[in-house]
C-alpha cells in the first residue's frame, strides 16, 4: 500500500499502462488505468514499493559462450493491477547489454541473456532499468540494476579455448 506523501499521478498511471505517450495528458481511472469501467479501482492498484536490487534467473556468472539466460526483474509490494498493467509494458524498461551480449525476448519485466562468442573469457554486464513515470517513490525507481558476468571461452567460439 501507498505510504503518506507518495505521489501517485492519473497523469503517470496514463503513460506506466501505455495509454497516453505522456504524463499530462487526461486519464480516466478505471477506463484507462485498469482498461475497463465498472469495477472498483484504485491508484494503489497499480502501486509497488520497490524494484529489485538482483536480476533473476542468472544461473552462472561465468556463463559459457553462445548460451542463454532468461532473467526476470521482481517488484516489491505489488498491488493487483501492476502485473497485468504495468510490469508487462516494455516502455517501462531499458535493458542493455555489454561486451558480446544481447538482449532478445520480451524486454518487459522479463529478458532473454545472449551470451556471444568470444576469444577468451570475458568480463562483462547487463542490466535493466524501470521508470514507468508512476511509481516513482519506490526504491530503486530509474536506477539500474546491474548484473556482472565473465562470458567463457569454451573453443567453440571466437577462440582457441585457452583462457
Amino acid at each position: 500500500m501507498p505510504s503518506s506523501g507518495d505521489n501517485l499521478s492519473l497523469g503517470g498511471l496514463g503513460k506506466a499502462v501505455g495509454v497516453n505517450g505522456n504524463t499530462t495528458t487526461q486519464t480516466a481511472l478505471a477506463a484507462n488505468g485498469r482498461g475497463s469501467t465498472g469495477t472498483q479501482t484504485s491508484l494503489s492498484d497499480f502501486y509497488i514499493s520497490a524494484v529489485a536490487n538482483t536480476i533473476s534467473g542468472v544461473a552462472d556468472t561465468t556463463p559459457n559462450e553462445s548460451t542463454n539466460d532468461a532473467v526476470t526483474i521482481g517488484f516489491s509490494s505489488e498491488g493487483s493491477l501492476f502485473t497485468t498493467r504495468i510490469k508487462t509494458v516494455t516502455d517501462n524498461f531499458t535493458w542493455s547489454g555489454g561486451t558480446s551480449i544481447t538482449i532478445a525476448g520480451l524486454k518487459d519485466y522479463s529478458a532473454t541473456i545472449n551470451f556471444g562468442s568470444v576469444s577468451s573469457n570475458t568480463a562483462t554486464s547487463f542490466l535493466v532499468t524501470f521508470e514507468d513515470f508512476f511509481n516513482t517513490q519506490a526504491t530503486r525507481y530509474d536506477t539500474a540494476i546491474t548484473q556482472n558476468v565473465t562470458i567463457q571461452n569454451t573453443g567453440g567460439g571466437g577462440g582457441d579455448g585457452r583462457p
